[in-house]
């Protein structure tokens, strides 16, 4: 019995003990990271999630070809000191999301997984879908500058992995832009949020960064009008939901 107590002992200091492996992400190097074996999959999941910014419902572990169960420990996989553990992305997922932190006005932070390359109107609408706000109600602010431009994406603002955006609820106040419909002929029509002071010149230098076509080449049109590029939308009467034109110069012309 001694014998017996003395082993059994042993094997739970052996599970408790810290070891160090390694976590192979999709592209990535591998990461190293120090846990018990006594540990379950979903609780090692959990720290890679917040190690390396992955969403755990898209996350599925492998071990010697061998994919593991979210409830078995690591113990119960033999898995040792400087053992490689593979992490595979399951679904529709990019890789490179980051873990950012949603901040209210009474000071309560919410993580959030977000790809970069989501514009502020799309982390606007993740927003709504998370905490239940109305969008327009909402502003964002990252370092004391307001996110107002919803065609930016958050990777032009900077913002990368940890960063705090703001969450500012205001009343009875509409935001500035519109959305209104960009039109090139023999393509499918782009949304794109504008504010109507904007003037047409500014609106093409926003449709040759969303769409890649040149200013030089580009005329707009609305109601059977080509717009001038120093006037506003607004003088052109241009609402919410109104669908501008593209018209390619010809060569030469």
């Amino acid at each position: 019995d001694y014998i017996h107590k003395n082993s059994l002992m042993k094997e739970v200091e052996n599970v408790r003990r810290e070891i160090q492996i390694f976590i192979k992400p999709p592209f990535e190097d591998s990461q190293t990271m120090f846990v018990t074996l006594d540990k379950t999959v979903i609780e090692l999941i959990r720290k890679i999630q917040d190690m390396l910014g992955y969403e755990i419902a898209h996350l599925r572990l492998e071990f010697t070809d061998k994919i593991l169960e979210n409830n078995r420990t690591l113990a119960s996989y033999d898995i040792k000191q400087g053992d490689s553990i593979v992490v595979e992305k399951i679904g529709n997922v990019e890789v490179s999301q980051i873990k950012i932190f949603i901040k209210s006005s009474s000071g309560e932070s919410q993580a959030m997984f977000v790809n970069p390359s989501k514009t502020v109107l799309e982390l606007i609408h993740m927003i709504q879908k998370k905490l239940g706000y109305e969008i327009a109600h909402l502003r964002l602010e990252f370092i004391d500058k307001i996110l107002e431009d919803y065609n930016r994406t958050l990777a032009s603002y900077d913002i990368k992995q940890g960063d705090i955006i703001v969450v500012e609820k205001i009343r009875n106040v509409e935001f500035p832009q519109i959305q209104i419909f960009i039109k090139p002929l023999s393509e499918e029509s782009q949304a794109m949020f504008v504010n109507p002071n904007k003037t047409v010149l500014e609106l093409k230098r926003m449709i040759q960064e969303k769409l890649g076509h040149e200013v030089s080449q580009m005329r707009l049109g609305f109601a059977d009008k080509i717009l001038e590029d120093h006037k506003t939308l607004a003088s052109y009467d241009i609402k919410k939901g109104d669908n501008i034109h593209i018209l390619f110069r010809l060569l030469g012309g």
